[in-house]
């Protein structure tokens, strides 16, 4: 955790390598894990005694900056996961693809906003997809949200 530093100040509990998918004993990421960030704030990461996977020292104080998560208005996340030999199976086998814990982590092989809750249609097939949003209604009363899919699927 000594090799990074976040600004505006922003504490790391955790640097955690993960393993290079296919060669396990090699690492190429780092996961971080860091206070709560602030909403829609640009943080800079400043890298310090680190190797890259060839061995060589990265340059002191390497920086890079990123944007924390902010709330739009009108927008979902749509993230799909492909498997081109078949379908990744039930949902527990899903979670674990979607495990942040997990070594290693499982990207996304797609990744999009889109202005409706809705996904892509006819974009693949064998594959497992998530879309996130926060719904905030206009009035109170019932609200009824309907789910389809060509294979299983649920709506939480």
């Amino acid at each position: 955790m000594a090799n990074y530093s976040i600004s505006p100040s922003l504490a790391i509990s955790a640097a955690d390598p993960i393993p290079m998918t296919g060669n396990p004993g090699f690492f190429n990421s780092v996961k971080l894990t860091t206070a709560k960030q602030a909403l829609k704030t640009e943080y800079t990461l400043t890298i310090n005694n680190v190797k890259d996977y060839s061995g060589n020292m990265i340059a002191a104080n390497t920086k890079t900056t990123f944007l924390s998560a902010q709330e739009l208005t009108g927008f979902a996340f749509y993230e799909r996961w492909d498997d081109a030999t078949g379908d990744l199976g039930d949902l527990t086998a899903f979670g674990t693809a979607l495990d942040d814990t997990a070594s290693p982590v499982r990207a996304p092989d797609v990744t999009s906003t889109v202005t409706q809750f809705d996904s892509p249609w006819g974009a693949a097939d064998n594959y497992n997809a998530r879309l996130r949003c926060f719904f905030t209604p206009a009035t109170t009363g019932t609200y009824i949200f309907y789910v389809s899919s060509d294979d299983n699927s649920n709506l939480y």
